[in-house]
């Protein structure tokens, strides 16, 4: 479609690896064109709210992000289209973009330095719940869940050292998404319990985004959601554990490791006889030490 001209907005996620969005940034920059992913509640009032109690200092030090995105896939509904491996079915890439989302434009610090994440896969082999954490450079940590196999629920709390809000929907504002849109509510709660309601007011974010589309076309204005934003989702967001579990499982003669201590045992494979004598060096300096423990100082 960029060849032909056409800006593009694509429903999320765009794509499901580094390749293909590069595939995807340089046809747009080669045709002049406007591609970016169709995520609704990033062009809500509600985010610009919650970033504005933020810069405010209202909450403090941000600290911590804990948000949930999951819905209930009946077991018996077999043909459905995220339950297929081969079209990146699962619940991270269905509504694990949500939170993860969520996450990385409130702390806008880049991608995260450190990510954890763990799964449970169901018997088409795709995840039918993930639960990740998210470390970014400012030292500010996201906790993130999805799933597809438990009661619907949507929601998050923003965490800093003098206050929270507690988001009721992070996509809408409202409960769940209506149409007409319903306002929304977020609460601040302050480190003595108490609490104040910021109201929501009643936006159609769909419509949000077909506007953003507009004046990206017509004013050539920025895209709300840029490339570079959903490249911080795929290859460095929760979305690199999916990828790097493929990669690995790819790896011939390589299996997943179920006990980290095990990890000790691939520095003799990673970097030969003189890396595991190295090590087994530091593991007997460090042993002799504790001798001489008794014989340090002790210091107020």
């Amino acid at each position: 479609m960029a060849a032909a001209g056409k800006h593009v907005m694509c429903e999320k996620p765009l794509v499901t690896t580094l390749d293909d969005l590069d595939a995807v940034e340089s046809a747009a920059h080669e045709h002049r064109v406007t591609v970016f992913e169709a995520i609704s509640f990033l062009h809500h009032p509600q985010l610009q709210t919650i970033r504005q109690w933020v810069s405010a200092g209202h909450l403090g030090k941000l600290e911590l992000i804990v948000c949930w995105d999951a819905f209930c896939l009946p077991p018996e509904d077999r043909d459905n289209i995220r339950l297929n491996p081969q079209l990146a079915g699962g619940a991270l890439w269905d509504v694990g973009v949500y939170p993860n989302d969520f996450a990385i434009a409130l702390i806008d610090a880049g991608p995260p330095v450190e990510v954890w994440a763990q799964q449970t896969t169901g018997p088409t082999g795709v995840d039918l719940t993930l639960i990740g954490q998210l470390r970014f450079s400012n030292n500010v940590v996201a906790q993130i869940s999805c799933g597809m196999r438990s009661p619907g629920r949507r929601g998050a709390h923003v965490i800093g050292t003098k206050g929270m809000l507690v988001v009721q929907d992070h996509l809408s504002g409202a409960e769940w998404p209506g149409d007409p849109p319903q306002p929304g509510r977020l609460t601040y709660v302050d480190t003595q319990g108490n609490q104040n309601n910021i109201q929501i007011p009643a936006v159609d974010a769909y419509e949000a985004e077909v506007k953003a589309m507009e004046a990206c076309v017509l004013d050539g204005a920025e895209p709300v959601v840029s490339l570079e934003h959903s490249r911080t989702f795929v290859g460095y967001g929760a979305g690199s554990f999916a990828i790097a579990s493929q990669q690995f499982g790819d790896v011939p003669g390589w299996t997943v490791i179920q006990t980290p201590h095990n990890e000790y045992l691939m520095v003799m494979v990673e970097f030969g006889i003189v890396g595991l004598l190295s090590l087994l060096l530091l593991f007997a300096v460090q042993w002799m030490a504790s001798f001489r423990l008794g014989e340090m100082k002790h210091f107020a």
